[in-house]
């Protein structure tokens, strides 16, 4: 799975921009009176106006081995997030890394490195290795229902997790993070995740593109018959 553009919401526009801007260092593609988009490697992240959404968790792809070098970059812009007492967090059974923060919306942004990928970057850390979206989180009540949907009418296959408290859905480069939000929390802050609407625009690994729209804890997929 691929995720090629990403709509979130925020009520505060000019700081999510100029976080995304100057923090993250991230190109401004487009900017209106009641949105901006910035590029995120192969993906575009856009936020609007509004006032419907909590917060959101999503991730980015870094190249595998680039962790530490991460945490140093980000380290001298913002705090990062602890869990446990350590910046950088290991999940062993993902063969990978991760590192949190927030963003002027108090999103849950995380960088993570998957050495199952062998993403390799000789490059001192920079911008250039935020590589791409790769996770969006989807807090819901019907875990199973939500994986049906997204199984029945794309494709998608179940990454980790089961149908109780946490599913991940896709692959290393593209998952969705659903999460029964009364029985689990969020990571590393453990807060707890509420619905808030989003869009997507997604590709399956198989040359199928899809807009999944997200309302209200209900799904609506749009595939792309171009």
């Amino acid at each position: 799975m691929k995720i090629n553009k990403l709509k979130l919401f925020t009520r505060n526009l000019n700081e999510q921009k100029e976080f995304y801007k100057f923090i993250l260092e991230l190109e401004l593609l487009e900017e209106t009176t009641d949105s901006f988009s910035v590029k995120v490697g192969e993906s575009i992240l856009t936020f609007v106006l509004g006032d419907d959404n909590t917060f959101y968790h999503f991730a980015f792809n870094i190249p595998s081995f680039q962790i530490t070098e991460s945490y140093e970059w980000i380290k001298q812009k913002i705090d990062t997030l602890t869990y446990e007492g350590k910046d950088i967090i290991r999940f062993d059974s993902w063969n990978a890394e991760a590192l949190y923060f927030y963003d002027a919306d108090k999103n849950l942004v995380e960088f993570i490195a998957r050495k199952n990928l062998n993403l390799v970057s000789q490059e001192k850390f920079s911008k250039e290795n935020i590589l791409y979206i790769s996770e969006i989180g989807i807090p819901t009540l019907d875990i199973s229902k939500v994986f049906n949907t997204l199984n029945n009418e794309s494709g998608l296959e179940i990454y980790d997790g089961d149908f109780e408290s946490f599913c991940a859905i896709g692959n290393e480069t593209g998952l969705f993070i659903v999460m029964n939000y009364l029985v689990k929390k969020w990571m590393p802050t453990m807060e707890e995740g509420k619905p808030s609407p989003f869009e997507i625009v997604f590709d399956n690994s198989h040359g199928e593109i899809f807009t999944l729209i997200y309302k209200n804890e209900e799904i609506k997929i749009i595939k792309d018959v171009r």
